[in-house]
């Protein structure tokens, strides 16, 4: 759907598309971020693009030293200047990519630098959708065997059994997958593993329970260690992009990741867009004050 213009109808006109619209106002605000004149605060972004799954995640990037690069991401999000996007939603993979990569990210800087009293980690996730959610991600695991009687030789004509014996099946569990890294898409030859479920036109209970599980790993307390201050959680925004998306499925988000209504925004246009990034950027800025001083931004 990100290859629609904002009315849901197909285009042409790259300039129409959703993709093309997003990834402007999204320099936009990676532009408004790489204005921090403090010294003392370093941001880093990374982008989480979903479809079918979150496998095209990109890594974080100071928004200061390595804008360049973060505005090459952007770019070449949806096929790059093709403004091509495919796939399904597979709502839930981008919230479990999101959550290690904030995880892994936060622990990595608890890790590496010398944390003092006055060295704090904030954490946010902006999270953008403009559809419903059709796919979930699970786990194959081999969990015993099972024997059935089969025929094992047929005629030559495949049409009648010429002889019957005993065939041992492996016997399979799903889970919904809630560890780390890439998920399969292509599900034909799976045995163990993670991969894709859902039929990628439609919203099942199950890819909802799916967005719930994975909703409440990123709006409860990240799991790091060694950290002395307080205990770490994400700050999450919704983006519901174009009418596309029903109230139902953000609220599904929304209560997945205990996010509050003054932190959900509708967008049916790009100016819309815009000003809800404009918004997000003043919430993030105003909610560091204690690194600023005491003047926030005002509205």
């Amino acid at each position: 759907s990100m290859n629609w213009n904002l009315n849901g109808n197909t285009t042409s006109t790259l300039s129409s598309r959703r993709n093309y619209i997003l990834k402007e106002k999204t320099r936009g605000l990676i532009e408004s971020f790489a204005q921090n004149s403090n010294d003392d605060i370093e941001i880093n972004i990374a982008l989480v693009p979903f479809s079918t799954s979150g496998n095209g995640i990109k890594v974080f990037r100071n928004v200061k030293t390595e804008k360049a690069q973060l505005l090459s991401d952007v770019n070449s999000l949806c096929n790059g200047n093709n403004y091509n996007c495919s796939g399904g939603t597979n709502t839930g993979d981008g919230i479990r990519r999101a959550y290690y990569a904030l995880l892994t990210k936060s622990q990595n800087q608890i890790d590496n630098m010398s944390l003092t009293r006055d060295t704090k980690i904030k954490n946010y996730n902006i999270f953008l959708t403009d559809g419903e959610t059709t796919y979930r991600s699970i786990y194959q695991l081999q969990t015993g065997t099972s024997n059935e009687w089969v025929c094992i030789r047929w005629n030559r004509t495949g049409s009648r059994c010429q002889e019957y014996g005993w065939q041992t099946y492996p016997v399979y569990t799903k889970y919904p997958y809630t560890g780390e890294g890439n998920i399969v898409e292509n599900t034909d030859d799976i045995i163990t593993g993670p991969y894709l479920a859902g039929n990628g036109s439609s919203t099942s209970t199950a890819d909802n329970q799916y967005v719930t599980l994975m909703g409440n790993m990123l709006g409860g307390i990240l799991p790091v260690v060694n950290y002395t201050e307080e205990d770490l959680y994400v700050t999450n925004y919704i983006i519901g992009f174009t009418a596309s998306v029903s109230d139902t499925a953000i609220n599904y988000i929304a209560n997945a990741t205990s996010t509050p209504a003054e932190r959900i925004y509708r967008a049916a246009s790009g100016d819309d867009l815009a000003l809800s990034f404009s918004e997000i950027q003043l919430s993030i800025t105003n909610d560091t004050w204690h690194y600023l001083g005491p003047k926030l931004v005002q509205d």
